[in-house]
């Protein structure tokens, strides 16, 4: 079972409900309890953040933070996610994606990084982006990697 924490901190932009992050995020299915935080944050949280856990002067529009510390009995915590809502709508616009599969796509990529995902390497990047097709597949979603379409 997922336990999923939401806070929104933000304003003015579409944000999902807890219920359709917990759609997304179905593929963590298991007899384990799970959980997983998820912070909503404006343009400049984001951009401090940015700077102070990656020494990026930039806003981005998510951040994973995997959970790494003493886990209790009975629940494995898989750490925090920080969403920029403004980031996504911008992202959707940009690439003429539905905003809530941009998403389901920004929930599920967050989400493979608390796994161990990386895509710092071409091949990391290859596996990480192979299983959001995936996954997203299993939503509906059409791939968001137009050049990696196989």
């Amino acid at each position: 079972m997922l336990n999923l924490c939401l806070i929104n901190n933000s304003k003015g932009f579409y944000t999902p409900q807890n219920k359709t992050f917990k759609s997304w995020l179905n593929f963590l299915k298991s007899n384990e309890n799970f959980e997983i935080n998820i912070v909503l944050e404006n343009k400049d949280k984001m951009r401090e953040y940015n700077h102070k856990y990656r020494n990026k002067k930039k806003f981005t529009d998510v951040l994973s933070f995997p959970y790494d510390g003493h886990q209790p009995k009975g629940i494995l915590i898989l750490g925090d996610i920080i969403m920029c809502p403004e980031a996504i709508y911008d992202k959707a616009n940009k690439y003429s994606f539905s905003i809530k599969n941009c998403w389901a796509h920004m929930t599920i990529h967050s989400t493979l990084h608390l796994l161990g995902y990386k895509h710092d390497e071409e091949r990391d990047r290859f596996l990480m982006e192979k299983k959001e097709i995936e996954l997203l597949g299993q939503l509906g979603v059409q791939n968001p990697y137009f050049y990696n379409a196989s």
